[in-house]
């Protein structure tokens, strides 16, 4: 695997620029299609990269023009340079909620190697894997329904889990 700590770098932000573009972008499968143009487009530009400026800002950047670029070859209405700005000023905002989020994602893999096999196995089907409810009924001879319920109580004892370890750090 490769060890770049641009590529690593960028590829950390992916779901924030996701979000950025289903922001900007209003479509999931657009928003897919612009997180890859711009990561192309950021490879192309590295050599410009200043690395006194933070990473995010310059994919976000990147990213915007391709946004737009996305929205012309789609014949998508173009956002104002206002309302673009707006999001950038917004997204730019410190979130306390995001350290904590960062902070349960590094519980998560914790937790889930506490769960049986069969939940692991389960989850890895739905999340890793992305199959629907009715992929994973055949995979274990449950109904959908089953296998949703299956799902909702593996991701309670995740939630468990998660704040049983944060009340023993704090």
């Amino acid at each position: 695997m490769n060890q770049d700590p641009y590529i690593i770098g960028i590829l950390n932000y992916r779901t924030r620029l996701i979000g950025y573009f289903r922001l900007i972008l209003r479509q999931h499968d657009l928003a897919e299609e612009a997180f890859q143009e711009t990561f192309i487009k950021l490879m192309e530009l590295r050599d410009r990269y200043d690395t006194s400026c933070p990473l995010w800002a310059w994919m976000r950047g990147v990213g915007a023009n391709v946004a737009r670029s996305v929205e012309r070859r789609h014949s998508r209405p173009t956002l104002s340079n206002d309302l673009l700005d707006s999001i950038q000023s917004a997204l730019d905002e410190p979130d306390p909620s995001l350290d904590m989020l960062e902070s349960r994602l590094a519980i998560l893999p914790l937790c889930i190697k506490k769960l049986r096999q069969d939940h692991q196995k389960v989850l890895s089907w739905r999340y890793a894997q992305g199959l629907s409810m009715d992929d994973i009924s055949k995979q274990t001879g449950r109904s959908p329904g089953a296998v949703q319920v299956t799902i909702s109580r593996i991701r309670a004892l995740l939630r468990q889990c998660i704040e049983t370890v944060e009340q023993a750090q704090a």
